[in-house]
């Protein structure tokens, strides 16, 4: 008898043994599962990142340009500033000239 209790609690035993190794096994098939799908996500994220990184050099890129050209044109801006102040001169010089001139010839008759 006491060998068929021996053998009954070693069988017992190696049945426990057993469903512990598959709980196991089980348990780093859902481990190795997770770490791949992190594995994936984090490819994901590591692509998406490298796009954001390509999208904000070319926003830079972008914003640089921009400014290169705010300063071509507030230069420009002052240029023509300068000659519509220069053609201001001149358009009042012109008109003193066609006053005097008015004045001069006003009825057909020169004033003295």
């Amino acid at each position: 008898m006491d060998l068929e209790k021996a053998m009954q609690f070693m069988l017992e035993h190696q049945a426990r043994h057993d469903a512990a190794i598959q709980q196991h096994n089980l348990a780093i098939e859902q481990h190795n599962l997770a770490i791949q799908q992190l594995d994936e996500m984090a490819k994901k994220h590591d692509e998406r990142i490298a796009r954001n990184e390509e999208q904000i050099a070319t926003l830079a890129d972008l914003v640089g340009r921009l400014a290169q050209a705010e300063i071509r044109f507030v230069e420009r801006l002052g240029t023509l500033s300068d000659r519509v102040d220069a053609l201001s001169d001149h358009v009042d010089a012109f008109i003193v000239v066609v006053e005097k001139y008015i004045e001069g010839h006003g009825n057909g008759h020169k004033r003295e």
